[in-house]
């Protein structure tokens, strides 16, 4: 029951999924990503990005791009069975740009559109082989007041949010390990419209760990061949 509610709660204001790598792989994709709460610092209660971390299904499709051309990938994830939806686009830059690396810009949310919007850029080193290591930087910006407890409104939990990762293929999947850091800004003067100072409360922050699978139905349909 503690592990359902967690979930409940959590799933208000998790950490947006990026599922992918810098490299957009073409066709449908599916897989899951989960992730777990390392160290905190924070006041806020259980639904906040500071807590719950990457956490579902992950869906996508992606049109790959060239040297000159970009890359584009369509996204959610899905924490079954309660299907919130959390899209995420990604636009990859022309290879040439980047001097032969990979990279990009996208968007994520979470429960789509109330809960928060994060805008971030990728960059990595990623073979055809499909191993290797990238980065993601974001910004959060939630839409909404989470809570200090279970009675006090607080302003939004605005952070930005920093992830390394590392990727490689084995047999089908591209599996996936990454540490994530949540860092939070300090509270106002009123953290909500009860009128109580926060300014006391110290900046809020969070590391999590993780991984993932992903799985390309065209890749798997042509090793199978």
């Amino acid at each position: 029951m503690k592990v359902a509610a967690l979930l409940l709660l959590g799933a208000a204001a998790c950490v947006p999924a990026v599922a992918h790598g810098p490299r957009v792989e073409p066709g449908f994709s599916f897989g899951a990503s989960a992730s777990v709460l390392a160290r905190a610092k924070h006041q806020t209660s259980y639904a906040n990005p500071f807590v719950l971390g990457p956490l579902g299904l992950d869906l996508g499709y992606g049109w790959s791009g060239t040297e000159t051309t970009p890359g584009v990938r369509l996204g959610a994830e899905m924490l079954f069975p309660l299907l919130p939806f959390d899209p995420d686009v990604y636009v990859q830059l022309p290879s040439k740009m980047l001097l032969g690396a990979q990279g990009g810009i996208g968007i994520a949310a979470t429960e789509f559109p109330i809960a928060g919007l994060m805008p971030y850029a990728q960059y990595g080193v990623v073979g055809s082989n499909r191993t290797g290591f990238y980065a993601t930087q974001g910004y959060l910006h939630q839409g909404r007041a989470e809570r200090i407890g279970f009675s006090l409104p607080a302003a939004h939990d605005d952070a930005w949010v920093s992830t390394v990762a590392y990727q490689w293929e084995r047999g089908l999947p591209v599996w996936r390990v990454f540490a994530t850091g949540v860092f939070g800004r300090r509270f106002s003067d009123n953290c909500g419209d009860v009128g109580v100072s926060c300014r006391s409360l110290p900046r809020p922050w969070s590391l999590m760990l993780g991984g993932a699978f992903e799985i390309d139905i065209r890749h798997s349909l042509a090793a199978n061949r």
